[in-house]
């Protein structure tokens, strides 16, 4: 039994931090945005992502992501967590798990749901994402690398693997970033080393990540290092 992985439960089944931990990752243009995203409430669809956390035998801790191709409908190029939009009848925890599953071959039956951190509207997208915190069960998995997921050449370019310890103690930088509507915008990103270099992490994955990173770091805070 992992006392990180408990930990982590009992945090998400406690108030979230919400707004006031996203709001490091918000660019600049964006509380407009969530006036229209809250305004448009029925017009979006319901998505779900998956960050699947996998601890090695020393006690380090990792979650994958993933680079979306540079031709992607939406998101094109951009890092993200494995997930997508849900299927008619699907719950959004089925639907991040078999999205992972789909997308880098992780099977759902090897990972554990802990908990859900808060919803995120996209208005780019018109998806309300739905994030979900899981715990990989299989020890197998704990020695993988990047080249060794199944990935879907559709979806996915490659695998990034992030390290929780590493971006909790590294708050996000701006970096400028064309957005959707030809407009280059400082937007803030987390850094996270990839095959090709330091790959910047921004949008709606940032700020699910801001907010799980404001409850691992409660939770690490708490419990003795390996």
């Amino acid at each position: 039994m992992s006392r990180l992985r408990d930990a982590l439960g009992d945090a998400l089944r406690t108030p979230l931090p919400g707004r006031a931990a996203q709001r490091v990752a918000w660019p600049d243009d964006l509380p407009s945005r969530l006036e229209e995203a809250a305004a448009k409430a029925d017009a979006f669809e319901p998505a779900a992502v998956l960050l699947a956390l996998i601890e090695r035998s020393d006690g380090t801790v990792f979650f994958p992501l993933i680079r979306r191709p540079p031709g992607a409908r939406t998101h094109a190029g951009q890092v993200s967590l494995p997930g997508g939009g849900c299927h008619a009848g699907e719950t959004p925890p089925d639907c991040a798990l078999r999205e992972a599953q789909e997308e880098i071959g992780l099977s759902r039956d090897a990972v554990q749901i802990l908990g859900s951190l808060s919803p995120v509207p996209v208005p780019v997208s018109r998806y309300q994402i739905s994030p979900f915190v899981g715990w990989v069960t299989d020890p197998a998995l704990s020695a993988r690398c990047e080249s060794d997921w199944t990935i879907e050449r559709a979806e996915v370019v490659s695998v990034l693997h992030a390290d929780p310890d590493r971006l909790a103690a590294d708050p996000p930088r701006r970096v400028p970033r064309r957005l959707h509507d030809g407009r280059v915008l400082g937007v803030p990103a987390f850094l996270v080393p990839g095959p090709d270099g330091t790959e910047e992490v921004w949008g709606a994955t940032a700020i699910v990540l801001a907010e799980f990173l404001a409850v691992w770091r409660g939770v690490r805070g708490g419990l003795p290092r390996h």
